[in-house]
C-alpha cells in the first residue's frame, strides 16, 4: 500500500511473488504501476482506491509486506496491518522493523534479499503459522496501541532528552564517543 517505486521495493516484491506463484495485491500508484500491472499472473495492481476498499483487501490478506530497500520512517501501513491481526514482513532498514518481532508477529528481513523474502512469504502459506502470527500481531499491537497520544508522548520524551543537554545524551556534543 503506497508509492510503487524502486526504492520502496515494489519491483522486488512483484518479481519475487511472481516467481513463487504467490498472489499479490499492490495498492497505490507511482512510476512502476504500468510495469507491475503488465506482469499479470498472480499480481494485481489496483492503483489508488478508497479507504474501505483498502480495508477489504487487508481483511483478505495473508500478510502485509513492506520491502523497502531504503530507510523508511514510520510505516503506517504496517501498524494498520498489525492492528487488524495481519502479520507483516518488513525490511530491517525501516523504522517499521521496530514494530515487528521477528518470528513472532511477522518477519524482519534484510533489504534486497529476495531469497529471504520468498522464504518468509512461503512460510506464511502455512495456515497455522499465519494464524498464530496474526493473533500475536493483534495482541501485541493492542497491548500498547500507537495512538496519536502515545506518539506525541514518545516524541516529547525525545525532545526533552535532547533539550536536557549533553549529559543526558551520555557525552558532550562534538566529543567522540
Amino acid at each position: 500500500v503506497g508509492r510503487l517505486t524502486e526504492e520502496k521495493g515494489a519491483r522486488l516484491l512483484a518479481v519475487t511473488a511472481g516467481e513463487a506463484g504467490l498472489p499479490l495485491a499492490m495498492v497505490g500508484d507511482g512510476p512502476l504501476l504500468n510495469e507491475l500491472s503488465r506482469m499479470g499472473g498472480s499480481i494485481r495492481c489496483t492503483g489508488w482506491i478508497d479507504q474501505d476498499s483498502v480495508g477489504e483487501i487487508l481483511e483478505g490478506a495473508r500478510a502485509l509486506i513492506f520491502p523497502s530497500t531504503w530507510y523508511e520512517t514510520g510505516g503506517l501501513a504496517v501498524l494498520e496491518a498489525l492492528a487488524r491481526g495481519i502479520p507483516a514482513i518488513v525490511s530491517r532498514n525501516t523504522a517499521a522493523a521496530d514494530y515487528v518481532e521477528d518470528g513472532v508477529d511477522g518477519f524482519v528481513i534484510d533489504p534486497k534479499d529476495r531469497t529471504a523474502l520468498a522464504s518468509r512469504m512461503l512460510d506464511l502459506q502455512d495456515d497455522a503459522l499465519a494464524a498464530r502470527m496474526g493473533d500475536e500481531a493483534y495482541r501485541r499491537y493492542w497491548s500498547d496501541p500507537r495512538t496519536v497520544e502515545a506518539h506525541a508522548a514518545d516524541l516529547l520524551a525525545v525532545y526533552r532528552t535532547i533539550l536536557a543537554g549533553p549529559s543526558e545524551l551520555g557525552g558532550h556534543i562534538g566529543e567522540a564517543a
